[in-house]
């Protein structure tokens, strides 16, 4: 076995040990009687709804933060180190731990409050109400990602050569697009793998490459990858996605209400804003979105493969878009043709055996096929 195909097998096998062990947590609340007991001792001191829900969600987050710790020590840090692609110190790597669990902890209470509140106001109609504030939440998350939350963990810089940057303005230009803000980011004080992305709303839209990539591959290499992301703006993906996330935020809220309505009294709940029935809410969308994840990242495919279809139209250069594959596949130990149901399950990104094979066909005059 080859180390990516060794790689992705324990990160595979680290997916479902997540998957086990969220529903082994929310299903101990459930059935152990902790929720309840829970609610119970915080009522006890906390008067307002608003306080009982944020001390109850503080201290769920806490503990299933420090249960799962084991494993993202392992995955995030040892992992990374074992297979030599993170140059990560621990400290630093803590660092940006504590950052991110900050950041998730924020919205998380966030949304629980809206949750609650839209349980206790809104009647039957609570789950219309949370999919749109998880809609207009995601919205302003992605407008504040590039502003915000990337300057967090990564410091960004104008293209310095002034060759490539001439070679970039030129793609922008030709491809139409409404993107002028291409910064380089410092992704080598972290990782040995290369990478590039598109973000942001509106005056916020930026394209963001990993200095390794410009630093590593040639410049038509890296104007391939532009080209790429290019073509996710001139596609509109990032709506397109939104518009996609949305629909199944309000599928999955649906179910929930169904799951959650349906099991209420089971479990000893009087009503549908009883904190204490927060792993059946968290339950019923977990479920869910466990189940639409292969539809949402097969689309998420489909926007990929056009976006390549794209650069290979906007740079017709092929053979740098292959040889920027292959230095892809090896920088980042990618598993270049993964099984087929780990395709379909996992990869929001086609493998890059087809991802090569498409550019091989423009190649060779068949692009449609």
């Amino acid at each position: 076995m080859t180390p990516a195909k060794k790689y992705h097998q324990i990160k595979n096998w680290l997916f479902l040990a997540h998957i086990i062990l969220s529903l082994a947590g929310l299903s101990l609340l459930l059935f152990s009687g902790l929720s309840l007991y829970l609610k119970d001792k915080i009522i006890l001191f906390a008067q307002s709804n608003f306080l009982v829900v944020a001390i109850y969600i503080f201290i769920v987050y806490i503990v299933s933060f420090l249960l799962g710790f084991p494993l993202a020590f392992y995955e995030g840090y040892r992992l990374e180190h074992k297979f030599k692609l993170s140059v990560q110190k621990l400290s630093a790597w803590l660092k940006d731990l504590f950052k991110k669990q900050f950041i998730e902890l924020i919205v998380i209470l966030a949304s629980s409050e809206a949750l609650y509140f839209f349980l206790r106001k809104a009647g039957n109609s609570w789950w219309i109400y949370a999919a749109l504030f998880w809609i207009f939440l995601s919205i302003v998350l992605a407008k504040l990602t590039p502003i915000l939350l990337i300057p967090l963990f990564f410091k960004s810089s104008p293209v310095q050569d002034e060759n490539l940057k001439q070679k970039i303005i030129s793609l922008v230009d030709k491809a139409g697009a409404n993107i002028k803000n291409i910064f380089i980011i410092d992704f080598s004080k972290k990782t040995k793998k290369s990478n590039a992305c598109v973000c942001g709303l509106g005056r916020s839209r930026r394209i963001l490459l990993a200095d390794n990539l410009v630093n590593e591959f040639d410049r038509e290499e890296v104007c391939s990858v532009v080209a790429h992301e290019l073509g996710h703006e001139v596609h509109k993906d990032t709506i397109r996605l939104l518009v996609a996330a949305s629909i199944f935020s309000f599928f999955a809220f649906y179910i929930s209400d169904i799951f959650l309505k349906g099991n209420l009294k089971w479990f000893g709940f009087k009503e549908v804003y009883d904190i204490a029935a927060f792993p059946l809410i968290a339950l019923g969308i977990f479920l869910v979105s466990f189940l639409i994840l292969p539809l949402q990242n097969g689309y998420t495919r489909r926007r990929e493969k056009y976006a390549d279809l794209f650069a290979l139209g906007l740079t017709n250069d092929p053979l740098s878009f292959i040889s920027m594959m292959k230095k892809l596949g090896e920088k980042n130990l990618a598993d270049v043709a993964p099984n087929k149901i780990i395709e379909f399950l996992l990869y929001d990104h086609p493998p890059i055996e087809k991802r090569i094979q498409a550019a091989e066909g423009f190649y060779n005059g068949e692009e449609g096929s």
